[in-house]
């Protein structure tokens, strides 16, 4: 995901590079548009990746007696499952 979120970025700063090209004076609105979101999309890529590498500690098991949940704080769930049938 990390990944995606630094390639739309580019692309975006693409976008705006394409948005400023050419000779029309009102161009810099949309350029700075597209400018912005690129690098919003850029700075979000490294809490993206500290994100994930928080949620990969986290599973949910679905066994036949319960759900059981194991939190990236380290906290451990067990529904059972007739419990979340009713």
């Amino acid at each position: 995901m990390t990944f995606i979120f630094a390639v739309l970025g580019v692309l975006f700063l693409f976008g705006a590079a394409g948005m400023a090209s050419g000779k029309d004076e009102h161009k810099w609105l949309g350029a700075s548009q597209w400018l912005f979101g690129g690098f919003l999309w850029l700075m979000s890529a490294p809490k993206m990746w500290t994100m994930g590498k928080a949620y990969r500690k986290s599973a949910v098991r679905f066994t036949g007696a319960e759900v059981v949940f194991d939190t990236a704080s380290g906290q451990h769930f067990a529904i059972p499952t007739l419990r979340l049938l009713r």
